[in-house]
């Protein structure tokens, strides 16, 4: 869902806890609400961040929540942001890895009561923008070795059909370099999405190899 005529947008979160506790404030409140999560563009394992939505009818007092949940934030003493100084403050909304979600957002609150000088530009914009980019970077990437086992186990299934009897081996050869990649497809460095193709490959080069070697046995003693 993106914003629309009809739902407007509450925010973007990275920090889980604070999602759920919005999402419940809005819940208690009686307001209906859709989330959105945010995937990385390769990856449909993981999701980076969830964005809320609520419809436009209901903005204003959705909006109020979460402002209310700053507030309390801000109000509370002993909340970090009371007890470190204005310079490192200041630094808060330039490092958004550094804070959660609503203490993100308390960060320029309270910026803002202390008349504290600071850039001005859509801290929010740049706030999802960084993380996004940050997130990212952490997320396992698509190796696009599942196409290349896939064209050596199909071509080791034609060179077997062909050639069991004559050169049984080669079709050997190429089930035994499907599942080599298969095996290492299956590593924690690849996405959840791979090592499930990976698994696949090698299970099915296995059940190949012992196939084409039983049938060059067979051949051979014929």
């Amino acid at each position: 869902m993106t914003e629309s005529a009809y739902y407007e947008s509450m925010g973007v979160f990275f920090n889980g806890a604070d999602a759920d506790a919005y999402a419940g404030a809005l819940e208690q409140a009686g307001i209906p609400f859709d989330v959105e999560y945010i995937m990385p563009e390769d990856s449909d394992d993981v999701f980076l961040a969830v964005e809320i939505f609520v419809k436009k009818s209901a903005a204003e007092p959705a909006r109020q929540i979460k402002e209310d949940i700053i507030r309390a934030t801000l109000d509370n003493p002993d909340v970090y942001l009371h007890h470190i100084t204005d310079e490192d403050l200041r630094d808060i909304p330039l490092h958004p890895e550094d804070a959660n979600d609503f203490d993100y957002w308390a960060a320029l609150e309270l910026i803002k009561r202390k008349g504290l000088p600071l850039e001005n530009r859509d801290w929010e914009n740049f706030r999802q923008e960084r993380l996004l980019e940050m997130m990212e970077k952490r997320v396992p990437k698509s190796s696009g070795l599942f196409p290349l086992a896939l064209f050596i186990w199909i071509l080791g299934g034609v060179t077997a059909l062909f050639t069991y009897k004559t050169m049984p081996y080669v079709a050997a050869l190429l089930f035994l370099g499907s599942l080599i990649i298969g095996r290492h497809m299956q590593k924690a460095e690849f996405t959840e999405k791979e090592r499930k193709q990976g698994k696949m490959i090698f299970g099915l080069s296995i059940l190949s190899l012992i196939a084409v070697v039983v049938a060059g046995l067979v051949a051979g003693g014929e």
